[in-house]
């Protein structure tokens, strides 16, 4: 007995994969803000050596409900000041988002709470990736965007990833 007998015998791979409409559930979402609730989230090497912090988020609204967006933090990162300090920075934008005012403990701290995430889409320099999304600024999810780091008006541009 199958495991997928309950498909009946008339299932055809390759009829069921050409009937795919190549829906857009993987583009980026529109640039813009997005309420999401943050449901997986852990420490992970990186690759040449530091730290960063994955999270897996639920979009909740205005608009694009049910997508995910998944991003990486860089927390550590003994090859780029900057792009640590950048890390941090949004780090601290998302402690802060969730009502936290002094570093988590766990990951557990992290999950289920709502915030807004300011997103931008990254275009990709290489034909075999897709454009994706980059979180750019967290703000408590009942209040406006918060300022990034360093005072004055965010321009995402500045960012270097």
């Amino acid at each position: 007995m199958s495991d997928f007998d309950f498909m009946g015998d008339e299932f055809n791979p390759a009829t069921a994969a050409a009937e795919n409409t190549g829906g857009d559930d993987f583009a980026p979402l529109p640039k813009g803000t997005y309420r999401v609730r943050i449901v997986e989230a852990d420490i992970e090497d990186m690759k040449k050596g530091g730290k960063q912090l994955k999270l897996r988020m639920d979009v909740e609204g205005p608009s694009h409900a049910g997508r995910v967006v998944f991003e990486r933090i860089a927390l550590l990162n003994p090859r780029s000041e900057m792009n640590q300090q950048i890390g941090r920075a949004l780090f601290g934008e998302l402690c802060l988002a969730c009502g936290l005012d002094s570093k988590p403990n766990k990951m557990g701290d992290l999950l289920g709470h709502v915030v807004d995430a300011k997103l931008k889409v990254e275009k990709s320099n290489d034909p075999k990736y897709d454009d994706k999304n980059r979180t750019v600024a967290f703000a408590k999810a009942s209040g406006a965007m918060a300022p990034a780091a360093g005072g004055g008006g965010f321009n995402d541009d500045d960012i270097p990833f």
